[in-house]
């Protein structure tokens, strides 16, 4: 009596895997990781910085009004735009040269994640967009670092445990806003 193996269980290469999103948590120092991997962050992103910095004061603008840009195809109004840019650019130039200092925060949880989100003054409400751009800016600055083929990722391993880090001293100054506790 013979009997039949079972063939094996072929996976279809045209699938994926279906993977839990791994948020980004919050710090508050930099790790000796991510300080190592900063000049690497800094070179690979240096050219696309202004680039980096539009897409964002454009993701604020759309998660703020999505019906209004999607529906009427109105443009902001131009002084909303720029000053949107204008904070943009700090913080992805602050984020671009590693600063985690009680100045950058308190200009990130004070002028400009109010300014990104559209509240004015009010801390507490902008701190309730902080994660969303956070997590876009992780996502667009992650493409931008991997964006071409190498054949050693090493260096874009450590500009990304850099961006980490640096994002999650970041979003631990939002979410102490969030709870309207100083940001140190």
């Amino acid at each position: 009596m013979t009997t039949k193996l079972a063939a094996p269980a072929v996976s279809d290469p045209n699938t994926r895997e279906a993977r839990p999103f791994a948020w980004l948590s919050s710090a508050t120092a930099l790790s000796p990781t991510a300080i190592r991997g900063l000049p690497d962050l800094r070179y690979m992103t240096e050219d696309s910085f202004a680039a980096l910095a539009r897409s964002l004061a454009d993701f604020s603008l759309r998660i703020q009004r999505p019906l209004d840009l999607v529906s009427a195809h109105r443009a902001p109004i131009v002084s909303i735009r720029n000053r949107r840019r204008r904070a943009a650019t700090l913080w992805v130039v602050a984020i671009l040269a590693g600063r985690c200092d009680k100045s950058t925060l308190r200009s990130l949880a004070n002028s400009w994640l109010p300014q990104l989100a559209g509240t004015g003054p009010d801390v507490v409400a902008a701190a309730g967009s902080g994660r969303k751009l956070i997590e876009f800016l992780r996502g667009l600055m992650t493409a931008n670092l991997f964006d071409r083929s190498a054949a050693n990722l090493v260096p874009q391993a450590r500009a990304l445990a850099a961006l980490d880090g640096i994002l999650a001293v970041h979003l631990d100054a939002v979410e102490r806003a969030r709870r309207g506790q100083p940001v140190s």
